[in-house]
């Protein structure tokens, strides 16, 4: 094998090493393990006719969890986080975590979100049922064109008929990984790469 064909082949292994790997995890205080603070980088929360709270009852793993509670018709209570990391546009961001409800069947609306920051407003999906016990929930969106930053909500309410009673509902061991889009100049060297290795072993 020759030297340029072996450089090639190198070059071509650190720009793929990326790929394989897993992603990071972008919050912080992921598991609400330490008190929320607010700001970038932490938990800020926020409740109407209800409340939001670091609670020890049985969390998910770790010692403690975030309790969110409403008390009947028009409240609601939440927390979210502005993520660090920068998103660019076409970056897969994914939004997962555990929940559970102690008041079943779960009376109100559970609100997820990805707030997109520069872009347009919002991905958010609702839903009506939440299981007594831990289960998982997972958002998933592709950034739109604009967007340099997110931020992940998670609230309940009870502002829509039929949901309408008191909740609450425990929350932990969140998670928000983003999926980058090469950029237009690794994709090129990646080509040149995988071109001039054809153009060796032809010539060989």
């Amino acid at each position: 094998m020759s030297r340029r064909l072996t450089v090639y082949l190198f070059l071509l292994g650190l720009l793929m090493l990326p790929v394989g790997n897993a992603l990071a995890n972008e919050l912080g205080n992921p598991g609400f393990e330490t008190n929320p603070v607010g700001g970038a980088g932490d938990w800020n929360t926020f409740a109407g006719g209800g409340g939001a709270g670091q609670s020890t009852a049985s969390p998910h793993s770790g010692a403690a969890h975030m309790a969110l509670e409403i008390s009947g018709p028009f409240s609601f209570a939440g927390v979210y986080q502005p993520v660090i990391a920068p998103v660019n546009p076409g970056d897969v961001v994914t939004f997962t975590g555990w929940h559970k409800s102690l008041d079943n069947p779960f009376a109100g609306v559970r609100e997820l979100k990805l707030e997109w920051q520069g872009g347009p407003p919002q991905l958010r999906v609702d839903t009506f049922e939440i299981g007594p016990e831990y289960e998982q929930f997972s958002l998933q969106g592709i950034a739109p064109t604009g967007t340099t930053g997110v931020t992940a909500t998670y609230a309940i309410s009870s502002f829509t008929d039929g949901h309408q009673g008191a909740a609450l509902v425990f929350i932990d061991d969140f998670d928000l990984t983003i999926q980058r889009v090469p950029e237009p100049t690794s994709v090129m060297l990646v080509l040149c790469g995988v071109f001039g290795l054809f153009g060796l072993i032809r010539r060989r």
